[in-house]
């Protein structure tokens, strides 16, 4: 009797070992098309799902033409780099608001003459109910970024939101005879969403998380694809070189020069 069990496990196991290598599911399912690794045009490599492609091309035509029209409306252009996801304590809707809130911002000291190109109107969406990865965005973003040849030359600044940006965010929310900082509670008070208040307010180490970052992080240093965008960038004033280079801000200041021929820890990028 041990001796049969013993078989048809050895047969099941078989079986599924085939199944798995012809990429059977067993649910019934097609199976899904694996990740491929594409090159990008300054090197770097990314894991793709092909199934993205369409809406990836979409986005990118999208984003060439309103870069486009706003040179032809005689505009500078700018991208803004932004932390989106809720990666190191933050919350996704939340860091959509701060980046349409920076956007306006600095478009309006710039007197209108800067158009702030914003990621979080780029998104992608699911494709077959699937979510779209940090390697997809990050294919997509370094083609907008990096354009055809690698140079860049869609762009004219590129800024990267900092704390200090965020801290403006919250300030709006203050009120007369509040100290620093107490927007961020006005802010929480006002949230009324059913999902604010499932994931954030109704778990105690979860809103201490959320203030901790939107208190001292609430930056790019805390999003794998602004790292990404940052080495991007390195890359693209590299080729260009001196005197020719794309301008990066941090928090409200230009970066040095050493800071902008600086690579950073990578976030989505892969080994080549």
């Amino acid at each position: 009797m041990r001796l049969t069990a013993r078989r048809w496990l050895a047969v099941v196991s078989a079986v599924l070992m085939v199944f798995a290598i012809l990429g059977v599911r067993l649910d019934g399912q097609a199976p899904q098309e694996s990740k491929v690794r594409r090159k990008t045009v300054l090197g770097s490599v990314f894991a793709v799902d092909p199934r993205f492609d369409p809406v990836i091309a979409e986005r990118i035509a999208q984003a060439r033409d309103d870069l486009r029209r706003q040179r032809l409306a005689g505009k500078l252009t700018a991208y803004l780099s932004c932390p989106i996801s809720s990666r190191g304590g933050g919350y996704e809707p939340t860091n959509l608001e701060i980046s349409a809130f920076t956007k306006q911002r600095l478009e309006a000291r710039s007197g209108g003459k800067i158009w702030y190109l914003n990621p979080g109107n780029y998104q992608i969406g699911k494709v077959a109910n699937k979510e779209p990865e940090g390697g997809d965005y990050m294919w997509m973003w370094t083609q907008i970024l990096a354009g055809e040849d690698g140079l860049g030359n869609d762009f004219d600044l590129v800024y990267f939101l900092g704390p200090g940006d965020a801290a403006l965010f919250f300030a709006t929310f203050e009120q007369p005879g509040d100290r620093p900082g107490d927007g961020l509670d006005r802010y929480i008070e006002r949230q009324t969403s059913d999902d604010f208040k499932r994931t954030i307010l109704a778990d105690p180490v979860r809103l201490a998380d959320f203030r901790r970052f939107y208190l001292i992080r609430a930056s790019v240093a805390w999003s794998k694809g602004a790292h990404d965008e940052w080495n991007i960038l390195v890359r693209i004033n590299r080729r260009r070189g001196v005197g020719d280079q794309i301008p990066m801000y941090f928090d409200g200041r230009a970066v040095s020069p050493a800071e902008m021929e600086t690579e950073i820890t990578p976030g989505y990028e892969l080994k080549p």
